[in-house]
């Protein structure tokens, strides 16, 4: 009797340390980089964003608050805040006459791989969009609008 209980721990306990570990989460990792991540990728030099740097993202959302025609922005800025991981973060995107086509409270999804994060005049700026790699997902959407101080 006590051989088969003692063959049976043997057994049980070669059972247990043979199963598959794992030591990584399963799953696949969001296409989308929330605004403020994405800024910390700039260290002070031009970065071009990669699938790698970016951590398997391509693409960021968010709500457009830029409305040129207001003089709330330059021309050819498209501004896009989002507020992912309870971070209110926006980004200027660099795209010419295109920008005028979106107004603010448009929620836009943008494919950001290979282009260029960069920092001009104190604002975070992509650079090297095209308009196809814009889509606008909805309109009317409400943003949080933020008071910003400036010293003269």
């Amino acid at each position: 009797m006590k051989k088969i209980i003692l063959y049976t721990i043997a057994i049980l306990a070669l059972a247990q340390s043979a199963c598959k570990k794992n030591d990584y989460a399963e799953g696949t990792l969001s296409p989308i980089i929330a605004v403020v991540d994405l800024r910390d990728i700039y260290k002070g030099t031009d970065v071009i964003l990669t699938a790698n740097n970016m951590l398997g993202a391509s693409q960021i959302v968010g709500v457009v608050v830029s409305n040129p025609a207001s003089g709330n922005s330059p021309e050819g800025l498209l501004v896009v805040q989002n507020d992912g991981r309870r971070e209110v973060r926006g980004i200027a995107i660099e795209l010419g006459d295109a920008a005028a086509s979106y107004t603010p409270g448009d929620s836009v999804t943008v494919q950001v791989t290979s282009a260029t994060l960069t920092k001009v005049n104190g604002n975070m700026r992509l650079k090297g969009i095209a308009e196809s790699a814009i889509t606008k997902v909805s309109e009317n959407h409400t943003f949080r609008v933020r008071a910003v101080t400036s010293a003269a």
